[in-house]
């Protein structure tokens, strides 16, 4: 019978948006065939008190020989927004996955995310 393990992570991060260009809150490295799990809970506010967001996000990716892969699609678990412009994601880039976030034109957002990613260590 074949086992794995796994190792979960835990990231908490910080970061403002003055505009809608999508900044990177959460990046990580991933390993050689390995597969990923993620979870990111994500929370803006803006300047002032005024407009406020909060996301829950879930996306797998898989990294087979150095070739990082997102599995699927993005799942979108709760999405409650003031301002329906500003933005959340899970992205691939190169070996990196990383987890956006975007305001809207001429707003300041503070955000805040806490990601947990899943990881399998190997088949055996």
């Amino acid at each position: 019978m074949a086992s794995s393990s796994a190792i979960i992570e835990r990231v908490s991060n910080n970061t403002e948006t003055s505009n809608a260009t999508p900044v990177a809150i959460t990046t990580f490295g991933t390993e050689n065939d390995r597969g990923y799990q993620v979870w990111a809970q994500i929370i803006g506010i803006s300047t002032g008190s005024t407009l406020g967001g909060g996301y829950v996000l879930a996306a797998s990716f898989k990294n087979v020989g150095g070739s990082l892969t997102k599995v699927g699609t993005l799942t979108v678990i709760a999405e409650h927004e003031d301002d329906s412009d500003w933005n959340t994601d899970i992205i691939q880039s190169g070996t990196n996955i990383q987890v956006l976030v975007a305001g809207d034109t001429s707003q300041t957002v503070d955000w805040t995310s806490f990601v947990q990613i899943l990881t399998t260590i190997g088949i055996t």
